[in-house]
């Protein structure tokens, strides 16, 4: 399972001006948590 992993890595990003600074997809305004959620 480490390639799925790698995988979302490089696309989760964090940023105190975007989302109050949650975990959020790379040039998105989605959160991770909202994905997991899903």
């Amino acid at each position: 399972m480490a390639q799925p992993l790698e995988f979302l890595q490089g696309r989760i990003t964090v940023d105190p001006d975007i989302c109050n600074g949650h975990p959020t997809i790379r040039g998105q305004r989605i959160t991770a948590q909202s994905i997991l959620e899903y």
